[in-house]
């Protein structure tokens, strides 16, 4: 029988909480950086990751405005463009993880 591939997502989560950056975890899985961050999103959202291990507060709080202001129907796009300069995208996935499960 073929033995069962450890799913992407646990693997992603292992080597985060080994230390590795999502840089780094992207370059040993050879994957890039906005899959690392989905699969870490996935640990967010169900509350095993804090998302303060991504997001300072205060960035937290910028992203909680724009979205208070505009919402999210219009996507990522529209609310990175909406929010300040230094907020990445990485940033606003991990924010929206973290909100969607009743934890920012």
């Amino acid at each position: 029988p073929k033995e069962k591939k450890e799913d992407t997502k646990v693997t992603t989560f292992k080597l985060y909480k080994q230390g590795m950056s999502v840089k780094q975890i992207a370059k040993e899985r050879d994957l890039n950086q906005q899959t690392i961050v989905r699969h870490l999103a996935h640990y967010v959202a169900k509350g095993m990751i804090p998302v303060d291990e991504f997001v300072s507060d205060s960035k937290a709080e910028a992203i909680r405005e724009t979205i208070d202001n505009i919402g999210t129907t219009k996507g990522l796009a529209a609310i990175k463009e909406a929010c300040p300069s230094e907020i990445t995208y990485q940033d606003i996935v991990l924010y929206i993880a973290s909100a969607e499960s009743g934890r920012a």
